[in-house]
This record gives C-alpha cells, structure tokens and sequence, in this order.
C-alpha cells in the first residue's frame, strides 16, 4: 500500500517542479506499480523527499492544472485496486476540492493533513517517511491554520477533527455523544433537517452501544455526508465537514472489510 502514497504524492510534486527549470522531472507514466519492489518503494520516498525540497519544501505550491491531471492519471491506474479504496476516495475528494473556483483552501488542507496521517501509518519507519509526513503536515496546517478558530459549533467540530488527523471516527464516544448532542440541539427548528436529525439520534443510539456495530455507524456516516453535503450550499466549513463524514465511513468501512 506503502507504493500508492508515495507514487501519487511524487507524481504531484514532479508537477509541482514542472516549472522549475532547476527541477528534474521524469514521465510518471513511465512507473509500473505492478512490478515495484520494496527497494522501489524505498527509492520513491527517497525520491518524493528531493521533490519536496527541490520544491522549497512547501508541498502547496504544485500548480492546480498539472496535479489534476495526475489525479487523473492516478485514478486510472488505482481504478481495479480493491486495497486502494481509501486512497482513491480521499483522490476523488482532492480532485473536486481542486477544481472549485474558487478552491476551498482549508478543505485542501485537510486533504494533506489525511494523507500525511495515511502515510504514516502505512509506510512507518522507511527511510525518508517521517520527511515527506512532514512536507504532507506542513502544507495542510498552512491551509487550515486559523480556518476554525471561531466559536460556533461548526468550528469547534472542525477543530476537534483536525486536531485527530481528519479522522473523525477516533474521537472518544463521550466527545462524539456530546458533539452529536449540541448539533441536534443546533439543527432543531431549521428547515429540511429532520432526516439529519434522525440520523444524528440512530447514530448516538450505535454509538451507546456495548459492541459499536462499525458497518451500521458507516452507513450512517455516509448518510449524514451527503446531507450535511446538501445543506452546505456556499458554506465552505460545512463542505469541510461533510468531507470528514465521508471520510469516517469509509475508514469503518475498510475496517470492517480487513476484520473479514
């Protein structure tokens, strides 16, 4: 899995030196994943490394038009992977956020903050990881630095998620029930929030549960994506949070895919 991460991520940032005279980019379609190594693998961090720096260290520079195109790319190529499920939704994800006009910075934000976590966690200790987390790291907190620091709810959720790497399935149940809580409380009386209210309720009955029915809480999760999705409207934050729902389902998806 470790190969997925680190070639999408130097795919991005060879486009992102594309226009660096003093840069060196090779043609990523040239790469076939099907036949990498582990010692490839390695190379590639190491590669993605002197990408970064190359590029100043500031993964947010890489030009819009030549990362969607990668993506494009990527998509492709991970389109009949069943293990790469995560990765091409969190793809799909940053490919919308990408082609916004205007683009939701913050929500590209916690797109890199994901993928810096994902990385981490897959590829571990290889040699040149912890540089390249680091890169994914700093250029999410540069989008999302001051994004949430309000006091409505919608803040203090978002600031809660970021503060868990995106991943809003580790935040502890007693945080969850009384965040479920304050928005039910928040959404009663607005119009066209009863089926979001509904789930919010079914969701904190699973989560009161003595074994938490991962699959169940998913499907809910999903569910509240899509209408958190539609309220959003011009609402960049909501957006954020319908993105962090989605995302919650499908790492409890996963999660129960690898327990069978």
């Amino acid at each position: 899995m470790m190969k997925y991460f680190t070639l999408f991520v130097f795919t991005l940032l060879l486009a992102a030196c594309a226009g660096n005279n003093d840069a060196t980019t090779t043609d990523p379609d040239a790469v076939d994943s099907s036949e990498m190594t582990d010692q490839d693998g390695t190379a590639t961090v190491q590669s993605t490394v002197d990408a970064v720096q190359a590029n100043g260290g500031d993964i947010t520079a890489l030009p819009t038009d030549a990362a969607l195109a990668n993506i494009d790319s990527w998509m492709d190529q991970l389109e009949d992977n069943e293990d790469a499920g995560k990765v091409t939704g969190n793809l799909e994800e940053l490919q919308d956020a990408l082609g916004e006009q205007p683009i939701n910075g913050p929500l590209v934000g916690m797109l890199l903050i994901t993928l810096a976590e994902d990385t981490r966690q897959v590829a571990g200790t290889a040699p040149g990881v912890s540089t390249l987390v680091s890169a994914l790291q700093s250029g999410g907190e540069k989008l999302t630095d001051g994004a949430f620091a309000g006091k409505s709810l919608l803040d203090q959720t978002l600031a809660a998620v970021r503060a868990k790497a995106v991943d809003i399935t580790t935040l502890g149940v007693p945080t969850a029930t009384k965040n479920i809580d304050s928005w039910i409380t928040e959404l009663r009386g607005m119009d066209g929030t009863d089926d979001m209210i509904g789930n919010l309720e079914t969701l904190k009955t699973e989560l009161g549960a003595s074994e938490i029915d991962g699959e169940r809480v998913s499907e809910i999760m999903f569910s509240l994506a899509e209408e958190t999705r539609e309220l959003a409207g011009d609402n960049k934050n909501l957006a954020i949070l319908a993105y962090a729902l989605e995302a919650g389902g499908w790492r409890l998806e996963g999660s129960e895919e690898d327990e069978d």
